[in-house]
């Protein structure tokens, strides 16, 4: 006997919530966008473009640490995502933690290596770490 399924219900729910938190950022309700992000990264923890968006809410609100923590998330569901990358790069360069951004940049440049903004704020991390010649070559 054949039993068909529909998707996981966890994912298409978290998807209904990530989708309503983006439209509800796009109104310029953060807070209440950040909760229906929120919930969907709980519904279903696999979803890295609800933790992607959440972390892009975060970022513009200046809320950094939060930021980074929802785009590692993201780099962790998808860790060839060049977009997941770069934004996590972004806001380390935000929080002036170069060193750190260094890598996730050079990896982002890897994946996606006509973006042109990753390679100027690689460039721009080497040269607040003093590291001349790398910077030169990016």
């Amino acid at each position: 006997m054949w039993v068909i399924t529909g998707c996981h219900q966890e994912r298409n729910e978290s998807i209904r919530l990530m989708n309503a938190g983006v439209k509800l950022a796009q109104d310029g309700k953060t807070e209440s966008a950040l909760a229906k992000l929120g919930r969907a990264t709980a519904v279903d923890p696999t979803n890295h473009r609800a933790f992607f968006n959440q972390g892009i809410v975060l970022q513009k609100r200046k809320r950094l640490d939060a930021a980074k923590k929802a785009f590692q998330s993201a780099v962790k569901g998808s860790p060839e995502r060049g977009e997941y990358l770069y934004q996590l790069g972004m806001v380390l360069h935000e929080m002036k933690s170069y060193e750190e951004a260094i890598p996730i940049l050079k990896k982002s440049s890897e994946v996606r290596p006509n973006h042109g903004e990753t390679w100027l704020r690689l460039g721009e991390c080497q040269v607040a770490t003093e590291a001349f010649d790398a910077a030169q070559d990016t």
